[in-house]
This record gives C-alpha cells, structure tokens and sequence, in this order.
C-alpha cells in the first residue's frame, strides 16, 4: 500500500438475529454492529492508504423470501449508518458505503427454461473520509435466463444494468453500462 506506518485494522463485532416461515415463506431480520479500530482508507489526495482511527457500523439486515404465482420471489435490504468515531472526521460517514440498499429478484421455471430478474438500488455515499465528494444513489436492473438442453449441460445468458444506467461507486471509476455474458455450463450430475 506504500505506506510503511500501516497498521492491521481490527475489529469487534457482534449481531442478533431472529427468522422463521410462514405459510407464504420465510423471513429473517438481523441488527449487527461493527466496531473497528485503525480502518483502512485510501486518501486520493496523498495516492496511498492510510488509517483513519475508529469507526462504528450499526444497522439491520432485512430478507423475506416466497412464491406469488409460480415465481420464487425474494426481497432483502440493509439499513446501516457507519460514521467515523475519532480523529479530524469524527462523525462523518465511513467512504464508499450507502445508508440504504435494496434487491429485489423475481425467478421462475418453465420445464428445461428459466428466466429472472434483479432489481438492485442503492443510496448515496461519500467517496472520501472528509465527506466532500458526494456519489449519488442508483437503481440497475439485471435479466438472467438458462436453458438446461442436456442432463449435464446448460446455456445461460445475462444481461446486466439493462437500462444503461451511468453510476460510481468509486469517484470517477464508471461502472458497467449495460452489458451481456453468455455461459455454457458443464455440471456433471
């Protein structure tokens, strides 16, 4: 990393969960929080990364999971807030992690066939410790398809962030437009 103070950063964790089934599927719902010691961050300004103290991330896993009409249709979200509890930045938000994600897919088999959908939204970050390069919030969309033409043989076919949304993660690193992979998959059974 080229930075020759470089400490391990550490960590305590703890999380409490709680999930059952229904008659229309199953749930789950977990809090967690992270404590961290001597976090690891890049500092764009000086090209190397550096640690920046402590920091504390809290929040609460969300996922519900059930068939509507022969889809196999699931749902899960994170709600955290993860801030830096020390030093020049105490109380900014931690670089590069969104408050609010969501996924929503939709899965459904038609006998050799089968075909699904992911809808994946995310919040807003900050892209640096300082919290002054702000990277909004975005929503992609993802198909997915397989036809399984022999016992051991399939062909599948994606296509990923199908309305060509321009988005970063990482200022001034574009993610992938739209984009498309075939596979053929070989599982002997």
């Amino acid at each position: 990393f080229g930075n020759p103070d470089f400490k391990p950063e550490t960590s305590q964790s703890a999380e409490l969960g709680i999930s059952g089934n229904t008659a229309n599927g199953r749930w789950s719902v977990d809090i967690f929080e992270n404590r961290l010691d001597d976090v690891i961050a890049f500092v764009f300004a000086e090209g190397v990364s550096k640690n920046i103290d402590k920091a504390n991330i809290r929040g609460v896993e969300l996922e519900f999971a059930t068939e509507v009409a022969n889809w196999q249709v699931s749902a899960n979200a994170t709600l955290q807030q993860a801030k830096q509890d020390a030093g020049a930045n105490k109380g900014n938000r931690l670089a590069r992690r969104a408050e609010r994600v969501l996924n929503l897919n939709a899965d459904r088999r038609f006998g050799a066939f089968s075909f699904g959908a992911t809808i994946r939204a995310e919040g807003d970050r900050y892209d640096d410790a300082n919290n002054t390069k702000h990277l909004g919030g975005f929503t992609t969309v993802d198909l997915r398809g397989k036809y399984q033409f022999a016992k051991d043989w399939a062909l599948a076919a994606k296509i990923g962030n199908l309305l060509d949304k321009e988005y970063e993660t990482v200022d001034s690193y574009n993610q992938d437009g739209i984009n498309g992979l075939i596979t053929l998959e070989y599982q002997p059974k």
